[in-house]
């Protein structure tokens, strides 16, 4: 399996340009709305000396907490809706691309039908992620008493929040097969998830580097947004998060025909290049 890893920026790039379109209303709501920004900026006030004890809680929360999204709730909505929406999307497409070599532009009814399944996935996942940065909260509101200075805090806070980043990478890894295995098999997803789990934990040095791919790369992000302009910042999240939701069911897809043996009808000659 990981002699295959790469192989799904080979799907993308052949496909680019038919699932750019389906990914990108998300990837820009992301970038403006959801949290690397408030992380951005909570590690530009620091290097800019900005941040003391005194406003480290309240920049913490801004960036980690629920509460970030106090006077915007209605854009949570917004964002799950889009979301669900685009991932059903993909699934569908790839899927059948996959299956049978066409590729439908914009399948919505199949897409609506895997909807409220992708939806509670997703609230599982956020939710697991804003728990575990609940904690990170927690454990930044004991630092705030007990820390020798503010660079022990933003430092403890940041590698905490990294292992938890880790971590959620490293269950989502597990999961990555349920939704080809529920599409193409037709099993009931809670057999779907516990098959996934159980196929992927079979490749344990596989799954301990693909979980470190995302937190590495989010930790880039930010520290590109914190050197460059909020523009330029914006613009690398926008295409960090449309990387990510392209290759993620195609990832997903290209492991469960590796995973089968199944032919593959979206391949002429090739299967990688």
């Amino acid at each position: 399996m990981s002699k295959n890893r790469n192989s799904g920026h080979a799907y993308v790039i052949r496909n680019f340009w038919r699932l750019l379109f389906v990914g990108l209303p998300i990837s820009i709501l992301l970038a403006l709305f959801y949290g690397l920004r408030n992380e951005v900026k909570l590690f530009k006030d620091y290097f800019a000396g900005q941040l003391q004890m005194d406003n480290y809680m309240q920049e913490v929360m801004q960036a980690f907490s629920v509460t970030r999204f106090a006077d915007t709730w209605w854009i949570i909505i917004i964002l799950l809706v889009v979301f669900v929406l685009t991932m059903s999307l993909y699934v569908c497409m790839i899927s059948k691309h996959m299956k049978t070599g066409e590729m439908p532009l914009f399948p919505l009814r199949p897409a609506i039908n895997i909807a409220p399944t992708m939806a509670a996935y997703l609230l599982a996942m956020a939710g697991l992620m804003e728990i575990l940065s609940l904690v990170t909260v927690g454990v930044s509101y004991l630092l705030q008493d007990h820390a020798a200075n503010i660079h022990v805090a933003i430092w403890f806070t940041a590698g905490l929040q990294f292992l938890f980043t880790l971590l959620c990478s490293y269950i989502f890894g597990l999961l990555l097969l349920a939704f080809p295995i529920k599409v193409t098999e037709n099993y009931s997803f809670n057999v779907a998830l516990s098959y996934s789990a159980r196929t992927m934990s079979s490749h344990p040095k596989f799954m301990l580097r693909q979980s470190f791919v995302y937190p590495i790369g989010r930790v880039l992000v930010i520290a590109l947004g914190v050197l460059l302009p909020e523009v330029v910042g914006i613009v690398l999240m926008v295409i960090f998060h449309l990387y990510y939701v392209m290759i993620i069911p195609a990832f997903s897809y290209l492991l469960y025909y590796i995973h089968i043996g199944g032919d593959r009808r979206d391949l002429t000659k090739h299967l990688y290049f």
